[in-house]
């Protein structure tokens, strides 16, 4: 059952392989994450944003 979506991920894997993404995770799980070439690094200040950001939307999710 889970044979065909890890391949789709293979194939997934593939294509951006070739084409200007770089894949940002190794896994054999279907899951691909990735980015494009050249980005530079976050910077440091983002980690504080996205904890901010989960915080306020928790908070919106506790509110329904």
């Amino acid at each position: 059952m889970i044979e065909h979506p890890a391949r789709l991920g293979d194939v997934l894997r593939r294509a951006l392989a070739c084409a200007v993404w770089r894949v940002v995770n190794g896994t054999p799980l279907p899951v691909v994450c990735f980015t494009r070439g050249g980005l530079a690094p976050r910077p440091k200040s983002w980690p504080p944003l996205y904890r901010r950001q989960i915080a306020s939307r928790v908070s919106e999710m506790r509110a329904l």
